[in-house]
């Protein structure tokens, strides 16, 4: 049994990923304006991302950017505020995806021929605002075997070492993985590790413009018609 390696954004849920983030910080400075001063919050939010980007796995993306937060606020997170805010007025970043059935389709196609799913989304989001974003797709966390999100990660995308604590959590070996992702950078890193890659271009993400060498590049709809046929293996 393979097991396959899924990004979300960009690739299950379709996305301008710059759109999707002026819209969500709009609303969540909007949310908290009444403890929090909104461009503080907003900057201290975009300094967090940054350090948990560069997390270096002594602890989890969550306390990362909570010792960011503290530092900026002299305080800890409200995270009662933070967790209502992705349950109710996060909800309404749909409107900056392109909703369709594709991502659940994908999916569906994937258990069907029996591999084991991992959704290796970028851990930057709490996994309340990991299950929204997938709900936009009709998909649930227990569609997945893991789902990465910032309480159970220690580092982010591209570092290499995201993936190696991927495959560590799962009992897998790289060479029996496949990753399927959108983001040259962040997703199709993990050749460097032996897994095969599969990159969907309906979001392509290749800011620096490297070759497309990898072991398929197709539309999502090109795969599920692709997995459809019982002779093509992955």
């Amino acid at each position: 049994m393979k097991t396959v390696l899924l990004d979300l954004d960009g690739t299950l849920l379709k996305m301008d990923v710059e759109q999707f983030t002026k819209y969500y910080f709009g609303l969540l400075a909007e949310y908290c304006a009444d403890e929090y001063e909104p461009k503080k919050l907003i900057e201290t939010v975009a300094k967090g991302t940054y350090a948990m980007i560069k997390n270096d796995g002594s602890m989890t993306n969550e306390q990362r950017f909570a010792s960011v937060f503290r530092q900026c606020f002299n305080e800890e997170p409200n995270n009662d505020k933070f967790l209502e805010f992705y349950r109710t007025e996060f909800k309404k970043t749909i409107n900056a995806c392109s909703v369709d059935g594709d991502g659940r389709q994908l999916v569906d196609a994937l258990k069907k021929r029996g591999y084991r799913l991992i959704l290796a989304t970028n851990p930057l989001f709490p996994q309340e605002g990991t299950k929204q974003r997938m709900g936009f797709v009709n998909l649930k966390l227990d569609d997945f075997e893991l789902v990465t999100t910032y309480e159970n990660c220690h580092y982010c995308k591209p570092n290499i070492a995201y993936y190696e604590e991927i495959l560590e959590k799962i009992g897998e070996s790289s060479e029996n993985c496949i990753m399927i992702g959108n983001d040259v950078d962040e997703d199709m890193v993990t050749k460097q590790l032996g897994m095969k890659t599969v990159l969907l271009t309906d979001c392509l993400i290749n800011k620096h413009q490297k070759p497309l060498d990898f072991d398929y590049v197709m539309t999502i709809k090109d795969l599920i018609a692709k997995l459809e046929d019982s002779t093509f293996q992955l």
